[in-house]
């Protein structure tokens, strides 16, 4: 497992070389994508496209602030908290700032590169829908799936601080990342010899890296909120099996 707090992370060029931001997960790492926090100020302007070598579908999870997108396939989007735009290699998009903005930014293979997608879906689409798997300790509430063309599957997920004894979860067929930008959480891996508290801000997270099918133990103190992204993608209705994990 490879954990990182966002306020430690200097700010480093993004495969699109014209934005900079916090690595949080490297495909380097072996998790299939790689994710940043990028922060951007009221008035500013966003060139949203694919990476410079242009093989890459470019995703945006807004955690906080507003914007406006404009795309090169001529739609327009209002960016608001909680809501996803995701492109394809070829599509490319301009965002004018309208209050600060804190996004969650991931880049992964475009495993149709000849169609041109683009996604836009808000948390509010997805609550009480198909989309919105109980796992009895919370919520998953899934932006992207297999039916929507993407590598990748990212959620919004709560978990509830319940009391009970945490399970123990492994995900044998699935690289998990969960980035925490709410509550009071930490992992317990290796039989317990490892454990990490996350660092949680306003502005700054911590984000474990579940890059070896490592078998942990999430210990919620309080109610929290976590963007996890799977990789591959999820078809859409796993849940955890007996054995912590997902289906194949």
């Amino acid at each position: 497992m490879i954990v990182r707090h966002s306020e430690d992370v200097a700010v480093a060029t993004l495969p699109n070389i014209e934005m900079k931001g916090k690595l949080l997960t490297d495909v380097e790492d072996g998790m299939g994508f790689s994710a940043y926090q990028v922060v951007a100020e009221e008035g500013e302007t966003l060139k949203l496209r694919s990476s410079d070598s242009g093989d890459l579908d470019h995703i945006y999870y807004c955690i906080s602030g507003t914007g406006d997108v404009k795309a090169s396939n001529g739609r327009s989007y209002k960016l608001k908290p909680d809501s996803v735009v995701a492109f394809s290699s070829s599509v490319s998009a301009e965002l004018i700032v309208e209050t600060r903005l804190r996004l969650y930014v991931l880049y992964c293979e475009d495993i149709d590169p000849s169609s041109e997608r683009s996604v836009v879906r808000s948390l509010d689409e997805i609550v009480g829908t198909e989309r919105d798997m109980d796992f009895k300790r919370g919520h998953s509430r899934r932006f992207l799936l297999k039916v929507d063309g993407f590598a990748i599957t990212i959620t919004s997920t709560t978990v509830m601080c319940t009391g009970d004894d945490p399970p123990k979860l492994t995900y044998r067929n699935h690289a998990e990342s969960a980035y925490y930008i709410s509550g009071k959480v930490s992992y317990s891996w290796d039989e317990g010899a490892k454990k990490i508290e996350a660092r949680i801000t306003p502005d700054n997270g911590t984000v474990y890296n579940m890059n070896e099918h490592d078998k942990h133990i999430v210990n919620i103190h309080e109610d929290c909120i976590a963007l996890c992204v799977f990789y591959p993608v999820l078809r859409g209705n796993e849940n955890h099996t007996n054995d912590g994990g997902y289906d194949a």
